[in-house]
């Protein structure tokens, strides 16, 4: 085998080598309950705008700040909210 003919690697994340320890909707309300707010939206909200903000954003940081502002602003809450739970997110 020659290494540099390898040009590409793939793995199979699907439990298989990986096991996610909580679900999305467990560490979104773990990012609520760090802010001490109360949930804003939930967590099939933002898997439903995705590939909205994906075609947008190259940065996930920049999607879910600017995909959590929007889904905050419209349920009524302040958009730098929605910011700060996706910043809390992304600190986990």
């Amino acid at each position: 085998m020659n290494w540099d003919d390898i040009e590409a690697v793939i793995f199979d994340l699907d439990g298989t080598l990986l096991e996610y320890e909580r679900s999305p909707g467990e560490v979104l309300q773990r990012a609520y309950d760090t802010l001490e707010i109360e949930p804003i939206f939930p967590v099939k909200k933002y898997y439903a705008r995705y590939d909205e903000f994906a075609e947008k954003y190259d940065s996930q940081q920049r999607l879910r700040a600017e995909c959590f502002a929007t889904l905050a602003a419209e349920h009524g809450a302040d958009p730098e909210d929605g910011r700060a739970v996706a910043a809390a997110l992304t600190d986990d």
